[in-house]
């Protein structure tokens, strides 16, 4: 459906908010439905499971059927059943209206951004403590966990690297928006990943404030060790975004899970100074507090 060219530069990029999760819950209980879990470290066997559950069916494999020729068209369809489940939990369940605004009742999350003090909602993504939150518990989702997410994504650089072998790979971390702001209430609650498929709900999770930032920094770490394995520059934006998030939003004020027009920029520009600007600025590489 789609014919590229072998591009000479790839940039691949990491949401610090949700994709540690996607790939715990999109990848690795796939491959533990079907393949041996004591072989998810064979990379041969990985490359195995990779092929037969995504490579043979996407949009850039020869076309076998016309709904292959619309990227979310057989996304869009198995979501029908789920979404139709959820209509029907929503109609069918009789809501405590006390209890709901109990639940629902949160402190404010405060950032500073120049000098005003700015509540946003708790829909906003931060840092994933994986394995610590009840609902992680619940749905079996151990800290170990996150060494499993952290494979998957370096077993996905390595068919990048066999498949682009003449283009130059450089990753991007880009970090969740409350690992950028500077955050002035005592705890803050947010949007936590994982979601329960019998009653849709989502949990939120809350946590000191002060754990954000080195939480933020273990993460990336953790990553970049896995990317410089393969020897590919490695950007962690944060320190751009944080250059402009003193004082100016570049989350919302309506969405706040992805950019608005300043955070692209600013993301651009940190992108472009890195990598597309003659210099020899080393500093600019690696994992920012």
């Amino acid at each position: 459906a789609f014919k590229l060219e072998k591009p000479q530069s790839i940039l691949v990029y990491f949401y610090e908010g949700n994709d540690f999760y996607n790939n715990i819950m999109d990848t690795l209980w796939l491959f533990k439905r079907k393949y041996n879990i004591n072989q998810l470290h064979d990379p041969n066997y990985f490359r195995t499971f990779i092929s037969d559950s995504y490579l043979k069916n996407n949009s850039f494999e020869k076309t076998k059927h016309w709904q292959e020729n619309f990227l979310f068209a057989k996304f869009v369809s198995s979501l029908i059943p789920k979404i139709w489940k959820q209509i029907q939990f929503k109609k069918n369940k009789k809501f405590d209206e006390t209890l709901q605004a109990e639940k629902s009742f949160i402190k404010p999350n405060k950032i500073l951004v120049g000098d005003k003090e700015i509540n946003i909602p708790k829909t906003v993504q931060g840092p994933p403590f994986i394995g610590l939150p009840e609902s992680d518990v619940l749905a079996n989702i151990k800290k170990e966990d996150l060494d499993y997410s952290i494979y998957i994504f370096e077993q996905s650089l390595r068919l990048i690297s066999t498949l682009f072998k003449e283009s130059k790979i450089r990753v991007v971390y880009i970090p969740a928006p409350l690992s950028i702001y500077q955050i002035v209430s005592p705890s803050v609650t947010y949007d936590h990943w994982t979601v329960n498929l019998e009653t849709f709900e989502k949990p939120y999770f809350s946590v000191k404030s002060s754990l954000i930032k080195s939480q933020s920094y273990f993460l990336c770490k953790k990553l970049e060790s896995a990317v410089r394995k393969f020897g590919f520059e490695f950007l962690d934006a944060k320190q751009s975004l944080k250059n402009t998030a003193i004082n100016h939003l570049i989350h919302g004020p309506k969405d706040w899970a992805h950019f608005n027009k300043k955070g692209y920029e600013a993301l651009l520009n940190g992108i472009m100074e890195a990598f597309f600007v003659k210099n020899d600025h080393k500093e600019k590489f690696g994992c920012r507090e």
